[in-house]
């Protein structure tokens, strides 16, 4: 069985991919920075919390979300904020990509864990996250969906632990302060939560005893910590949980504008899907009313990336390692909770919630792992996995190329690196 690429060169990858997407766009112009930033910037320069309004209060819509990712970049704001703007939010760009990294290295602990340190898994799974091109998009500038992927790992990691290893009050009480990050940094960090439950279930069906004794200690530990923060909420705006008045409606809303059920379903379904893989304009083809060019790039792209997942899904039926059947198992879970909060979301609160890559990030360690043992499990002489890592590098270069070449110039003209738009 030939061999993955190294965790070193993964990382390596890494860490210039980030840098380079983070220079090569106009600052600050990625999806929702300019109000990540406002939120950043109001943290640090009044060291309070902000008040919210249904249209966004003091520190813009974005300050709907807990602060513990913003509060991440606070100390770099204090440091860089008197170097001029652009310094402030380059820097604040590189700061999400050491996030990113930091999450890697954590990846990189638990595949380890999972599969051996030598095995060519290990390598073809980091490159499955590091590299993948959605990844590079959230660890290019600041946001709170990298946070809370790095959390869903964490919860993941020891939950699987968990059903490995002896009871540890100790793991449950990180468990614990794992869900309330989660919590305290976006709502769509709840989908950890059937993870923990199922895990304290299959635990109890084995027989453990501690099972439900390190459940409760986890979730009080969880509720301590996470509920100053909903408490406020109630008081101050009549709801634990805020949100930003959506300037299109949810979903439903739209059935009474002519929208049918349908079309609105194959939207989301769409959407989600394509945006999993990559920041779907990035790549080239990717139809614009003010682009012309031949879509078939992006199709091809696409197809290639569908045909390799149906791969990796044909080579898990012949199996895999029980341990390693328990962690996909736990990533499964995680991935049906996260498509149903964002599908709830859609319908129910906001239609642009239709693209739910961004939430689909926090699984995709598991994704990634799923994918590169299924390919691993077909026969070596269709050099699957090598595929697999070449597409993810070809989708970058591809995605450099758009977004200098095209879309720099069709959206941005005259911007130039190191200036803000």
């Amino acid at each position: 069985m030939s061999g993955g690429p190294s965790v070193r060169l993964v990382l390596l990858g890494y860490a210039v991919a980030t840098l380079v997407f983070a220079v090569i766009q106009p600052l600050p112009h990625l999806p929702d920075e300019p109000a990540h930033l406002q939120y950043i910037r109001f943290l640090a320069a009044e060291r309070r919390l902000p008040e919210w309004a249904p249209r966004g209060g003091e520190a813009g819509y974005e300050s709907q979300h807990p602060p513990l990712s913003y509060l991440l970049y606070v100390p770099a704001t204090w440091v860089l904020q008197p170097l001029g703007e652009v310094p402030l939010d380059l820097g604040l760009r590189v700061v999400a990509g050491l996030l990113g990294l930091a999450w890697l290295l954590l990846c990189n602990a638990w595949f380890g864990e999972l599969v051996g340190p030598a095995d060519p898994r290990r390598g073809d799974a980091l490159a499955g996250v590091g590299w993948l091109p959605l990844v590079l998009l959230y660890g290019c500038h600041p946001n709170p969906d990298l946070l809370v992927a790095l959390l869903a790992t964490v919860v993941l990691w020891l939950c699987w632990r968990s059903l490995q290893q002896a009871p540890s009050d100790r793991r449950a009480l990180v468990l614990g302060a794992a869900l309330a990050g989660g919590l305290l940094t976006k709502l769509s960090a709840l989908a950890a939560w059937p993870v923990v439950l199922l895990t304290a279930c299959w635990r109890h069906r084995r027989g453990d005893r501690a099972a439900w004794r390190e459940l409760g200690l986890t979730l009080a530990l969880a509720a301590l910590l996470a509920a100053p923060w909903f408490i406020r909420n109630a008081r101050l705006y009549g709801s634990p949980v805020l949100k930003t008045a959506a300037p299109y409606g949810s979903a439903l809303a739209q059935l009474d504008r002519g929208a049918t059920a349908p079309q609105l379903l194959a939207l989301t379904l769409r959407n989600t899907y394509l945006s999993s893989w990559c920041q779907p304009d990035w790549l080239p083809g990717w139809p614009s009313p003010q682009i012309d060019w031949p879509v078939f790039p992006v199709v091809l792209c696409y197809g290639a990336l569908t045909a390799l997942l149906l791969a990796g899904l044909t080579g898990l039926r012949r199996g895999v390692e029980p341990p390693l059947a328990v962690a996909l198992t736990l990533g499964a879970v995680l991935l049906l909770g996260i498509l149903a909060g964002q599908q709830l979301a859609f319908w129910l609160a906001d239609v642009e919630f239709n693209m739910g890559g961004r939430y689909v990030l926090a699984a995709q360690p598991a994704l990634a792992l799923a994918l590169a043992s299924g390919l691993r499990n077909l026969p070596p002489r269709w050099r699957l996995p090598a595929v697999w890592v070449g597409l993810l590098l070809v989708m970058q270069v591809a995605a450099a190329f758009t977004i200098v070449c095209v879309l720099n110039p069709t959206y941005h003209a005259g911007w130039r690196p190191f200036t803000v738009k």
